[in-house]
């Protein structure tokens, strides 16, 4: 995984406050890899029903972008219970719980 120990915290403290304790947090494509450099930062919030909304989504990218340096980040939101698209069970798959 290629994020640093204060961006993982600062992750994890965004996700908490603007989602609650419940939220899932998995760090996918290139930055979940070793092997790779650069990319952007992937997330997959998986959170309560009726919490995934784009503005939710700003807030979170918001609260996150001051701690990893404004790199672009992409957060995948997916209500609990929902079915899961092509892009999140890749996600699930290869993710890196945060």
């Amino acid at each position: 995984m290629r994020l640093l120990p204060r961006e993982v915290e600062a992750i994890r403290a965004a996700a908490r406050e603007v989602f609650g304790p419940t939220a899932r947090i998995l760090l996918f494509g290139s930055r979940a890899r070793d092997d790779l450099k650069g990319g952007d930062i992937d997330l997959f919030v998986e959170v309560e029903p009726g919490q995934a909304s784009i503005a939710n989504e700003q807030r979170l990218r918001d609260r996150i972008a001051p701690a990893v340096e404004d790199l672009r980040t992409d957060v995948t939101l997916h209500e609990r219970g929902a079915a899961f698209t092509p892009l999140e069970r890749i996600a699930l798959r290869d993710g890196v719980p945060l």
